[in-house]
């Protein structure tokens, strides 16, 4: 089966609650039981990982609406009012592990927002995801290294685009370690087409509506796989964050409860197990005097 992976991150200006941070659940997630993890053949679904990193590399608050990035333009941050808050020219490698604990943002500088009201967020980030899980199944499957079934299987170490092969292995060993797979977003379809912009409204019933848009290096929405180099997305929040005189600061905060999509690669009767990134939500916890 070729995966349909609609990625797209969540960027939430709210106070975290329960349902952010809770295991996988809802219509793309898979089924698990008492710990155990079940894939039918030739589908596809969303598991939590046990580590999910990303690499930032700038945040905008902006008092507008900025315009979506084109094949000839980058998003035009000036005219929506967008002040950068997060600046790390290199990027800035965020380890996260499921919890939803505030996150430090090593090589990043921080700037404060001036006073203020702020309807929408930009994130820019690597489209390199890595992923690091190990899972027990309901029913042996072999790997995509190629190893033999098992009801174990977990990340390998190493690297490759979304559409590749080889991100996983599978044993009867109730020991096997997941390694760090750094998955690669180069299409919001998978390997079945050039899908380079998705959009999701209404984020877990918030209110929030967020668009994805792979890009080049200059920040142009990419015409080609090839020439992706970051993901953007623009976020409306659900209430307008309002920064005063007693602003001091914000938490960021990782949900990554559906941080990996999983599918079955053989297309036959036995299921063979591929991973990818999957969606992850930004939590930003404004802080006063």
């Amino acid at each position: 089966m070729n995966k349909v992976n609609k990625y797209i991150l969540a960027i939430l200006f709210i106070i975290p609650t329960s349902n952010i941070y809770a295991a996988c659940s809802g219509g793309t997630c898979c089924s698990v039981s008492s710990g155990v993890t079940t894939i039918a053949a030739d589908t596809s679904c969303d598991i939590e990982p046990d580590i999910y990193s990303i690499v930032m590399k700038k945040f905008y608050l902006c008092t507008s609406e900025p315009s979506a990035p084109t094949a000839s333009a980058a998003v035009q941050y000036t005219s929506a009012g967008c002040t950068q808050i997060v600046s790390a020219s290199s990027g800035s490698t965020v380890a996260i592990t499921p919890g939803g604990d505030a996150q430090t943002f090593p090589g990043a500088e921080f700037t404060r927002p001036p006073a203020g009201v702020y309807t929408h967020g930009v994130i820019l980030m690597d489209n390199v995801f890595t992923i690091n899980w190990k899972k027990k199944f309901n029913a042996r499957h072999f790997g995509g290294d190629g190893s033999s079934q098992g009801l174990y299987c977990a990340t390998v170490a190493g690297s490759g685009n979304e559409s590749d092969n080889g991100s996983t292995t599978c044993s009867d060993d109730s020991t096997l370690t997941g390694g760090s797979w750094a998955s690669t977003l180069r299409s919001f379809d998978g390997s079945e087409s050039d899908v380079f912009v998705v959009t999701r409204t209404n984020l877990n019933n918030t209110g929030s509506d967020i668009s994805g848009y792979l890009v080049t290096s200059d920040e142009q929405l990419t015409t080609s796989k090839g020439a992706v180099t970051d993901l953007i997305g623009i976020q409306s929040f659900a209430s307008p964050v309002v920064v005063t005189k007693d602003f001091k600061g914000i938490n960021f905060a990782f949900g990554v409860n559906q941080g990996s999509h999983i599918w079955d690669s053989d297309g036959g009767s036995t299921v063979k197990i591929e991973a990818g990134g999957g969606p992850f939500q930004v939590v930003l916890t404004p802080l006063s005097y």
